[in-house]
């Protein structure tokens, strides 16, 4: 894999990882603010699930394609 293409995935990974982060705060914020309904909170769940399922294929990837720092 060449330079320029690892740099591209860490950027896609950085770039996902943190619209899911961001996503997760915000559904977070919005509960303390609200009478929290059933919804609300699956949705909240469904966002920490894929937030802590990109971080596993982010890791899975990143040590498949040892893009570690050495």
């Amino acid at each position: 894999m060449r330079l320029k293409e690892k740099i591209l995935l860490v950027e896609y990974i950085q770039n996902n990882h943190d619209f899911y982060e961001n996503d997760v705060i915000k559904l977070k914020q919005q509960l303390r603010y609200r009478n929290i309904d059933v919804n609300e909170c699956v949705e909240l769940s469904l966002a920490i699930e894929r937030l802590q399922s990109f971080e596993k294929f982010s890791k899975d990837i990143i040590n498949l394609l040892h893009l570690t720092s050495s």
